[in-house]
């Protein structure tokens, strides 16, 4: 065989036929070996029509696709009796591969929702069903996923004869033990409404979500029996990547379609299980051997992409997991792997410092030519926590990459109206004006009773806006107190103006009654506010505050519009992107990099405030092993000492390290 394979690689590549479980550590070459499998397969005479390639991403299958042909060219090239028709092997995700089996029994071309879509509606529901609710597209997302969830567990249930017709919480709660968490904090009865107010669309305009893929297939082959013997004619090898990812379900799915004798060879890394809030469980793993009888299990504890220091840093961190497979992890990469933990004063010092350092690796004092920007990946928890960063980087002209959309927190609710009222008092100071969209945004936050029928044109002219009113005493002498509050807004500094907004113009008070919200995003509005607001103290002027804010918002627009090709979802960095890569911790996963930061390590992000179950916190520790083991050469972890003028706590995980 062509490919490289060491002892544990090649035991589990030449096993015997039958169910296998390959428990594949970081950087062990998973990829390598499940390619090497297949050749395997191919060479002991399997037809390749006959081999399906599960996975979890386009990219991954896509990538997964290439590595395979170029092994069979390797071998076709060194003599070996392969030819073109071993190319014909199925690769694809689980969900494109039971879409076209969904397709091809059912007789009907499904369309597939759009994703946009499906988070328009879900956004319109929001507002109609919980009011006062964010309607972020973070909130909106992680609404998808809880009803994701929530399927799932309704569907398991039905399977062992549980739940029939009824969905209430009460009823989930009997029988599975436990009541059914959501993830934007919604009460279960407003997000049922949501949840049904969506099937109920899906399934009247006709088109398919991913989650009705898996539905709507396990359905077939529990009716259709005839359908399912004819699937398991048509693949009698199954090999399944990323095994920890898969939903119960999907499970239960596999199960079905491998049949009896199980030929199945599923790599995976139970320690690397960290999309619960999809469902996915990293008992899985250990269910596999009882799902398939006369499994085989091998390990890959071989790192070929992380330091010394790295690998034991990381196996001290995930070993204090008590539901996981023990695994012997060691590094042959040859390399030192440096690890440090630091401390910073805030977040301001700590997105210096990681900029800073970055710039003089690339083009300072430290400078090393080997190095590409794209060498660097910064991680962190949620969004949110990359602005300063992201900020820091643009200040030293080091471009950066974000996977998403790092959000602005002048684009909060809270934080845009309170600059608004500032904005007001500067254009009513300098031109005795306002504009119509400043004017309709602040006069009724709080409530003053002012009417849009005087607000037609666009700049008001606040005298006249006033005079207008002459008719309507009670409204006139509203009016009269708000641009009486604008004058003196505009009369003090930034923050003793954000003050004055909040206390004595009443919008802290209205911001309390209208938000109807869970308290913890309540109290999230108002870090935001804080947050501006030790901004602003810096400032004596708005002028020159808006200045900074500007810039603050192009240079996260620079690391949104990234400049670079997408990272996309497949093994390694995206080479020559020129950028460093601005990633999440659930999005790093199958990623690597030379060298890795990961920021705001403390008690409240990691582990996160709302991980309160022992279930949850080993998921919480899981996601720091996972962007741990993305470097290679040098890993930086990260935490604040003070946040908001709060007091942080470093993240317990991190004590075995200390």
């Amino acid at each position: 065989m062509s490919l490289k394979l060491n002892e544990e690689q090649l035991r589990a590549v030449t096993g015997p036929p039958g169910p296998a479980l390959v428990l594949a550590g970081p950087g062990s070459g998973k990829t390598t070996v499940i390619v090497a499998r297949l050749i395997f397969l191919l060479k002991s005479g399997v037809s390749p029509e006959q081999i399906l390639v599960l996975t979890y991403t386009k990219a991954a299958a896509k990538q997964m696709q290439e590595r395979f042909k170029r092994a069979v060219a390797d071998e076709m090239n060194r003599g070996t009796k392969l030819s073109n028709r071993y190319f014909n092997v199925s690769f694809g995700t689980i969900h494109a591969c039971l879409y076209h089996i969904l397709c091809k029994y059912s007789k009907i071309s499904f369309k597939i929702l759009p994703v946009k879509q499906k988070y328009a509606f879900l956004k319109y529901q929001l507002k109609q069903y919980a009011k006062g609710y964010s309607t972020s597209e973070e909130t909106v997302k992680c609404l998808a996923e809880d009803i994701t969830n929530w399927r799932v567990k309704l569907m398991m249930e039905e399977s062992r004869g549980g739940i029939h017709n009824d969905n209430s919480e009460t009823e989930l709660k009997r029988q599975t033990g436990k009541p059914f968490e959501t993830q934007t904090g919604l009460p279960f009865e407003s997000f049922k409404l949501i949840a049904e107010a969506y099937l109920e669309y899906s399934k009247s305009s006709d088109y398919l979500d991913f989650d009705d893929i898996i539905i709507r297939t396990y359905e077939l082959f529990l009716n259709r029996p005839e359908v399912l013997t004819q699937v398991r004619n048509d693949f009698r090898y199954f090999l399944v990547d990323e095994y920890q990812d898969i939903s119960p379900l999907q499970e239960k799915v596999l199960e079905m379609m491998v049949g009896n004798p199980a030929c199945v060879f599923a790599v995976g890394d139970d320690d690397q299980s960290i999309y619960g809030f999809r469902g996915s469980d990293p008992a899985c793993m250990k269910r596999f051997s009882a799902m398939f009888k006369g499994t085989r299990i091998y390990k890959l504890g071989a790192n070929y992409r992380c330091g010394e220091q790295i690998v034991e840093c990381a196996a001290k961190v995930i070993e204090e997991n008590k539901n996981r497979f023990k695994k012997e992890l060691k590094s042959v990469a040859r390399v030192e792997g440096k690890v440090r933990i630091l401390e910073f004063q805030n977040q301001q010092e700590q997105a210096e410092f990681i900029a800073s350092e970055i710039a003089k690796k690339l083009h300072g004092e430290m400078q090393d030519r080997k190095l590409q920007p794209e060498d660097f990946c910064v991680l962190f928890r949620a969004h949110i926590l990359a602005g300063p960063v992201a900020e820091a980087l643009s200040k030293y002209k080091v471009p950066s990459k974000s996977e998403g959309i790092i959000p602005t927190i002048y684009e909060a609710f809270c934080v845009r109206l309170v600059l608004s009222y500032m904005e007001a008092a500067e254009q009513m100071n300098n031109t005795g004006r306002c504009e119509t969209k400043l004017l309709l945004r602040i006069m009724n936050c709080p409530e003053r009773g002012i009417t849009r029928d005087f607000v037609n044109r666009d700049a008001v002219d606040l005298k006249q806006w006033v005079c207008e009113m002459e008719h309507l005493p009670e409204m006139k002498v509203e009016a009269e107190n708000l641009i009486r509050e604008l004058r003196i807004i505009y009369s003090l500094p930034p923050a003793l103006a954000m003050d004055f907004v909040l206390d004595a113009a009443g919008v802290r008070a209205w911001l309390v009654r209208e938000n109807l919200r869970a308290v913890k995003e309540k109290d999230a509005d108002f870090e935001l506010l804080s947050e501006v607001r030790l901004q602003a103290s810096s400032f004596m002027s708005f002028r020159a505050f808006k200045v900074f804010i500007k810039e603050q918002v192009l240079a996260l627009k620079d690391a949104n519009a990234g400049k670079a090709n997408d990272s996309g979802n497949g093994q390694g960095n995206s080479a020559g992107s020129g950028c460093v890569q601005l990633q999440t911790l659930h999005a790093c996963k199958g990623l690597e990099y030379n060298y890795v930061y990961i920021i705001d390590v403390e008690e409240g992000v990691i582990p996160y405030s709302h991980a309160t179950t022992p279930e949850a916190i080993e998921e919480e520790r899981r996601l720091l092993y996972v962007g741990m083991t993305r470097a290679r050469y040098g890993l930086t972890i990260s935490s604040v000492k003070m946040r908001l003028g709060k007091e942080q706590e470093v993240c317990r995980f991190l004590k075995v390290l200390k």
